[in-house]
């Protein structure tokens, strides 16, 4: 969610019903040293290095703001916090990512090979801050079938079990037949017991690590280190993962193919009983996807909501062109026709200006005036079913 979770969308993103968002990773040295800085108007608050802004957060969206970091050493680590610990909600500790960058940096998922150093960070986040600490993990590759000579031939097509049937893309696995990833191997029927049993889970000792260090959350990405977004996501083996985290009394939280409440209640059941789903590709495509009723026409509803929250918050036009460009116009209610559909991308395209993108969804000069000068006040009407969760937050848990 680089350049995504952005200021709009997580504010969008509430206001249709998430219960926390993610800001974009952001690595602990980018943001050592940057200076506070607060719009009297807006109330938005920029972390300001070399002349460049770095993060955005504001007051508004602070009870359930996790502010997500990149670091491989605890001392960065915790002076990155201390930098954003008023703003935010909680800090994750990104042990996730793929990226090359992460990865020669020692962040990301090179700190799955790492476990003594991840829990060093966990374990010194923990100590420095009364805020809680999430950890986002991947799986695990599982380890590769044995090739032993002495391994008994391979059983008769008429004797094997049958297949299950592989998901479509856009189709999450049966939770009673769920279908081989990539990374799992599929076991054959044998006389010997064991050679027919599944394959340990290996993460589990990485999350039992994990777990000791005092974290209050934990988030799993269901995909290992070298699967890509369009192999399905391995759901099904996070049941003993949530039932480890349960004995130990952390909330967990799965990752990977879920699109909001569309398929949130069988996410569930396959992931075995998980009660929480981050959903990240769902939201980029429309992020009216965390509306329980379901989601809105991006045409008519979202993208003119998200560009008068853009402009209020006075976010840069080359990340709310980019915002809109990474929507998918027809997961929509009613999708527009291909003809349609290319006119806009077009239009959008072409855009350079606020001006240009905001004419091109029908909203005028006069209003994009009223939405530049709509000041923190005016914020809070464009995001009002957020506004109004957000005070029975403060009302419940205290002051923010």
């Amino acid at each position: 969610m680089v350049r995504i979770g952005t200021l709009p969308v997580r504010l969008l993103a509430l206001d249709y019903g998430a219960s926390l968002v993610w800001g974009p990773e952001i690595v602990d040295k980018a943001i050592i040293g940057a200076t506070r800085q607060v719009d009297p108007r807006t109330g938005v608050v920029s972390f300001v290095k070399n002349g460049r802004s770095v993060f955005e957060c504001h007051p508004l969206e602070k009870p359930r703001l996790i502010f997500q970091l990149g670091s491989a050493d605890p001392q960065l680590a915790v002076e990155a916090l201390r930098v954003i610990e008023n703003d935010v909600a909680g800090v994750g500790l990104n042990c996730g990512c793929p990226k090359s960058f992460s990865l020669q940096g020692g962040m990301g998922a090179a700190l799955l090979k790492d476990p003594e150093r991840l829990c060093s960070i966990l374990e010194a986040l923990v100590k420095a801050t009364d805020l809680p600490i999430d950890a986002k993990i991947r799986l695990l590759p599982l380890p590769e079938p044995s090739t032993s000579a002495a391994a008994p031939p391979a059983p008769a097509a008429s004797d094997a079990a049958p297949a299950p049937t592989a998901p479509t893309a856009d189709a999450l696995p049966s939770a009673t037949t769920p279908a081989p990833a990539p990374d799992t191997p599929t076991a054959s029927s044998s006389e010997d017991p064991a050679a027919a049993a599944p394959p340990a889970e290996p993460t589990i000792p990485l999350v039992r690590l994990i777990l000791s260090t005092g974290i209050q959350n934990l988030t799993v990405h269901c995909r290992t280190q070298s699967m890509r977004s369009s192999q399905p996501a391995l759901l099904a083996r996070m049941a003993p993962l949530v039932a480890l985290a349960r004995d130990r009394g952390v909330p967990i939280v799965v990752n990977g193919d879920g699109d909001g409440w569309g398929n949130f209640a069988r996410t569930c059941e396959v992931s075995g009983g998980v009660g929480a789903v981050m959903v990240a590709r769902g939201a980029e495509a429309n992020v009216s996807c965390f509306r329980r009723e379901g989601v809105l026409d991006p045409e008519r509803d979202v993208i003119p909501r998200l560009l008068r929250v853009a402009l209020a918050t006075n976010n840069h036009y080359s990340n709310t062109k980019y915002l809109l460009n990474a929507m998918n116009l027809h997961l929509s209610p009613t999708p527009p026709s291909r003809e349609r559909n290319r006119a806009l991308k077009q239009a959008m395209n072409q855009a350079r200006s606020y001006e240009a993108m905001c004419a091109a969804f029908g909203i005028g000069e006069d209003e994009v005036e009223k939405a530049r000068d709509a000041g923190r006040e005016g914020i809070e009407r464009l995001v009002p079913a957020w506004a109004e969760r957000r005070s029975e937050i403060v009302r419940d848990e205290g002051e923010y």
